[in-house]
């Protein structure tokens, strides 16, 4: 664990679900098992807002440059306004309430992607909080690229699917796993994507959508997170007793390992300087 060493932990914040940095740094949320949202000081670390209104455990937190979207268990995803810390909209599946799987928002901010149980991806524009497209998919995860050209969904059967954002739609698929894909992230240039999967591996693949590695996992893949720099690939695993594994994406080594017994989440500041995690008992800060 030589690049990295554990600066703070946050004992006063137990059974986190999910964390996610502000675009600028300055914020850091935390999800919780209860349904509420915290929204720390980056620096300081102390409280700013509780963003309440989920009634079961928040599974994911993304940023836009001027909104916060939770997905909870409760079957709704909100949208949340960073001025005022209130909630701005409650995104449902209508006629019946649908289990969200996975969010993202485009680059700009402008469209929402929410993936759902009854096979659908839907994209949500963020301004009248209304759903403008649909794709048929049935889906764990997603991410649009950088430049916010291609949508990228990983499905049950193993098959990494990308979308075209010009025509909404379906271009080509990239086949290697075998199993559910549970995570996918983009490097910040946009020039590698890792996918990780039940088969108990981590892809990567460059911009001609080749993979150039496979990263072999001792369990599932749950999450995955390129550093700022884009130099390395953090990984937590399915299995609660089972740590952090960091590689490097220039040689494909394993190079550290963090002791988190029980991970729910983890996510790089974007200064690159800092990853945190959260777990059942505290959010751990690592300082690189």
């Amino acid at each position: 664990m030589a690049d990295y060493q554990l600066v703070a932990t946050l004992e006063e914040h137990p059974n986190v679900s999910a964390v996610a940095f502000s675009p600028d740094g300055t914020l850091l949320a935390m999800g919780s098992n209860g349904g509420t949202v915290r929204l720390l000081d980056a620096v300081t670390r102390q409280c700013v807002a509780v963003l309440q209104g989920h009634a079961e455990q928040v599974g994911d937190i993304v940023f836009s440059p001027n909104m916060l979207a939770t997905r909870s268990v409760d079957q709704t995803v909100r949208l949340w306004n960073l001025s005022t810390y209130q909630c701005a909209a409650v995104l449902r599946v209508r006629p019946h309430a649908r289990l969200a799987y996975s969010i993202a928002f485009s680059p700009d901010g402008a469209l929402l992607a929410s993936s759902h149980d009854d096979h659908v991806v839907r994209l949500w524009d963020v301004a009248s909080h209304r759903c403008v497209v649909t794709l048929p998919d049935h889906i764990y995860s997603l991410v649009f690229s950088p430049d916010g050209r291609r949508l990228v969904t990983g499905s049950p059967d193993g098959a990494v699917r990308l979308w075209d954002m010009a025509t909404r739609q379906y271009v080509a698929a990239l086949q290697g796993h075998t199993d559910a894909i549970h995570t996918i992230a983009f490097s910040r240039n946009g020039a590698l994507m890792a996918t990780g999967s039940s088969d108990r591996t981590v892809r990567l693949w460059d911009m001609s959508n080749q993979c150039v590695a496979t990263l072999d996992q001792p369990v599932a893949a749950k999450i995955v997170a390129f550093s700022p720099r884009g130099d390395s690939l953090a990984v937590g695993l399915a299995r609660f007793e089972h740590n952090i594994f960091v590689w490097s994406t220039a040689t494909h080594q394993h190079t550290t390992t963090l002791p988190q017994n029980g991970l729910y989440s983890l996510a790089y500041s974007p200064d690159g300087f800092h990853l945190v995690t959260g777990n059942r008992s505290a959010v751990r800060v690592w300082e690189r």
